[in-house]
């Protein structure tokens, strides 16, 4: 498949800011990065550069790329903000469910171990059985919630 402006600007969107707009921005990428021709990449990346990307993000990013894998990297490295294992283990062990329904505690309790996975893996998405398990220090906080 060519290059084209029109699906380009369907499948990625603008940054705004948003953390998800950034994840969904570089999901698409990937995708038709995976649709192009090698020599299409180029033009794929120039667009990124120039018409996808905040000016903070412009700033933080090189001018130019010769490798999916490098664009996307540098944009994780750059782009995302990164959590603190320890920080989101705290957050963990002082979450009460107060004036929440039992639907939204869970769902916060449910996010901050879907955080606390991801920060242990430094945001590579990989299998649940390649993960480190929780282990020192989460052992508490994973009795506190089964009970």
């Amino acid at each position: 498949m060519d290059f084209d402006l029109k699906t380009a600007c369907s499948l990625l969107p603008v940054m705004d800011g948003v953390k998800e707009t950034t994840k969904k921005l570089i999901d698409g990428i990937e995708m038709y990065a995976d649709m192009l021709k090698d020599s299409d990449f180029p033009l794929l990346f120039k667009f990124i550069l120039k018409s996808r990307l905040s000016e903070n993000a412009k700033m933080r990013m090189l001018t130019d790329y010769t490798s999916v894998k490098d664009i996307v990297k540098d944009m994780k490295i750059h782009l995302l903000t990164k959590k603190s294992f320890t920080a989101i283990q705290a957050r963990l062990q002082q979450t009460t469910q107060g004036w929440r329904s039992v639907e939204e505690y869970g769902s916060e309790i449910e996010k901050l171990f879907t955080e606390l996975t991801i920060s242990q893996t430094n945001g590579h998405m990989v299998n649940i059985e390649d993960v480190v398990p929780i282990g020192q220090g989460t052992d508490l906080v994973l009795h506190r919630y089964r009970e």
